[in-house]
């Protein structure tokens, strides 16, 4: 997982010294080749493959109270194989 600081300079969010970004470019780079080497490979052949969330009406609301929003559907995210 990316830490704080990875996503603000990836989405631009921060202004850093140009020492500082290839320090956080060289840490992305390696968390990108170690899920793709080790964690994408044990997730495929886990067969997990989607990701499902279901969005309440209220986060206080129990197992039995959660209902979709309306006009909203569940959010998806599938690997690519």
């Amino acid at each position: 997982m990316l830490s704080k600081t990875e996503r603000d300079y990836l989405s631009g969010k921060i202004d850093i010294s140009q020492s500082y970004k290839r320090v956080l470019k060289h840490k992305i780079k390696n968390k990108l080749r170690d899920f793709y080497m080790l964690e994408l490979p044990l997730i495929q052949q886990s067969g997990i493959t989607e990701f499902n969330n279901i969005i309440t009406e209220n986060n206080n609301a129990t197992e039995n109270d959660c209902k979709l929003r309306a006009g909203f559907d569940p959010a998806t995210f599938t690997l690519p194989r």
